[in-house]
């Protein structure tokens, strides 16, 4: 994932003639789209006006520091649900392999892209599931 948010992997044509490492972005903010910001901004501000009546948070260090926490909490949830949801592809995708297999055609294609080297004929193909 990680991998994917700082080398992303462009599927078609390039979007230019530069070399990949140019879209690589580890400098904060740089190419932030300012109406997302801002919206993210707004959003918390609620957390800020409760956190004094509900937290009894009273310096603006502490309210930094919840809203940081708070933040963090979230996208690592977010993170969390992108991984499961990433996992729960891979089984996803072998099911649908095993179904495809059932079909002959299907089954002597699979056979063919195995690695390493093709397989034989459809029977040794259902053999993989």
């Amino acid at each position: 994932m990680v991998a994917n948010t700082l080398l992303p992997i462009h599927l078609g044509a390039a979007d230019s003639d530069l070399p990949w490492w140019a879209s690589v972005n580890l400098t904060p903010l740089a190419g932030t789209e300012w109406f997302d910001m801002a919206r993210n901004v707004v959003v918390f501000v609620p957390l800020g006006l409760l956190l004094p009546l509900v937290a009894r948070v009273r310096s603006a260090r502490g309210v930094l520091l919840w809203g940081f926490l708070v933040s963090l909490t979230m996208e690592a949830l977010q993170l969390v649900n992108d991984l499961l949801a990433n996992t729960l592809g891979a089984p996803t995708g072998y099911g649908l392999f095993r179904a495809a297999v059932l079909l002959p055609a299907l089954a002597h294609l699979a056979g063919a892209a195995t690695w390493p080297g093709p397989l034989h004929d459809a029977t040794e193909a259902r053999q993989l599931v």
